[in-house]
């Protein structure tokens, strides 16, 4: 795993301030594959390519 060391010049803690735009990026992303997902079953029933919809 890599490390990554943050310094800055202000007072003001970065730790806390990177680990929330971390967590809303990683909500996106998740957001995001799940939309996919769903556009992907409805894409596969459409034109009969899943399983479900095999002659």
């Amino acid at each position: 795993m890599t490390d990554i060391k943050l310094i800055s010049n202000r007072n003001r803690q970065l730790k806390p301030l990177v680990e929330a735009a971390l967590a809303n990026e990683l909500r996106l992303l998740e957001a995001g594959q799940r939309q996919t997902q769903l556009r992907l079953k409805e894409f596969e029933k459409k034109y009969k390519m899943g399983p479900w919809g095999r002659p």
